[in-house]
């Protein structure tokens, strides 16, 4: 039996809404697993496409479709967002659909910051675009910034936590799901003390920012 009390507790806390754009041709594969597995996770869900189509949790941002127009499909997402979502959740995940976020864990180490000061975690901002890779949070007053001053590069650091993961087909998103939530290891029992060290903003950027560059924080948008 496992207790989620102190987990239901923080999911109720931490309000994150997920965002993740996309194309027509993926809105009954992967974005169909997405809401079957971790996107129902999510507070919120919105998905970007170019195209006609809309629903509750689709906009069609128009414009050209492609990898090659997914920096302007993301500014005009996180137009969007600013415009319609800036004051209903305190972060907002950028994800792909072929992305898998275990939310239990980004709530746990979003809880350690403040959604009022300008927090971006996750992958960079390069050469004017804006790559999603396994995700990049922002917090509320971050999207704000990025709207009405723009974007300023930060430090990277990451998380000892796995947050994400990316380049997942529908197929291996469901064994991940399975894997994380439905299968048990006998005499394998984590001690969730251990954990308490590894999820303070100083300790982040102390221990794992030398191991690589997936995720970042900064105090300055």
């Amino acid at each position: 039996m496992v207790d989620d009390q102190a987990a239901r507790a923080l999911h109720l806390r931490v309000r994150v809404l997920c965002w993740l754009p996309s194309t027509k041709a993926r809105l009954e594969g992967a974005l169909k697993a997405v809401n079957e597995t971790w996107g129902r996770r999510c507070d919120g869900r919105v998905y970007f496409v170019n195209t006609g189509h809309t629903a509750n949790d689709v906009v069609d941002v128009g414009g050209l479709d492609g990898y090659d127009y997914l920096s302007s499909k993301s500014a005009a997402a996180l137009k969007y967002l600013y415009h319609h979502h800036l004051h209903h959740y305190d972060w907002f995940i950028k994800g792909e659909d072929d992305t898998y976020i275990i939310v239990e864990n980004l709530k746990l180490l979003l809880s350690h910051y403040n959604a009022s000061s300008p927090v971006h975690l996750g992958t960079g901002y390069f050469n004017d675009h804006l790559p999603g890779g396994a995700s990049y949070v922002l917090s509320r007053e971050a999207l704000r910034r990025v709207n009405e001053e723009g974007y300023r590069k930060g430090r990277d650091c990451c998380s000892q936590l796995t947050i994400s993961f990316h380049k997942l087909d529908p197929e291996l998103m469901r064994v991940f799901d399975h894997l994380l939530y439905r299968t048990s290891v006998y005499g394998r029992l984590q001690d969730l003390s251990a954990l308490s060290g590894l999820i303070s903003p100083g300790v982040v950027r102390e221990r794992v920012r030398p191991r690589n560059k997936k995720t970042m924080h900064s105090n300055n948008v």
